[in-house]
């Protein structure tokens, strides 16, 4: 069940660097396609942040009426704990979340499903990763 709503929609994804571009158009469909006007975007990568904003760049002009706030993390348990904080914080203004990875990147996604509180993971609304048949 979807709703429209203005209100922000949280992702937790994690795609190959070849593909962070398709990643946030596609996440930009989607937020558009829930009635949300901003996207908190929680990309796990090994990439620093400079190359995740170099992939985007065209993604978030062509679509700069959306307020879009990416977050890059590296998959440690540090880096973990600080985006299991900062999902907290997300959660007081979002109505959603939604889960987007790469096939191969399926095994993170999950892993980071069992850290997240209950309170953030009570705005679930759909796991795209399930829906994607990339390799």
């Amino acid at each position: 069940m979807y709703f429209k709503s203005p209100i922000p929609i949280i992702f937790i994804a994690s795609c190959e660097t070849d593909n962070i571009q398709k990643a946030i158009r596609e996440i930009i469909f989607i937020t558009r396609k829930v009635g949300g006007k901003k996207a908190f975007i929680n990309l796990i990568t090994d990439q620093p942040s400079w190359v995740v904003l170099r992939e985007a760049r065209e993604a978030i002009l062509e679509n700069i009426d959306l307020s879009l706030e990416i977050r890059t993390w590296n998959y440690n348990s540090a880096e973990r704990e600080i985006m299991i904080k900062e999902l907290r914080k997300q959660k007081a203004e979002a109505k959603g979340l939604i889960f987007y990875c790469d096939q191969n990147k399926r095994g993170i996604i999950e892993e980071v499903k069992r850290e997240i509180p209950s309170e953030v993971m009570m705005l679930f609304m759909r796991d795209e990763c399930s829906k994607r048949d990339d390799k």
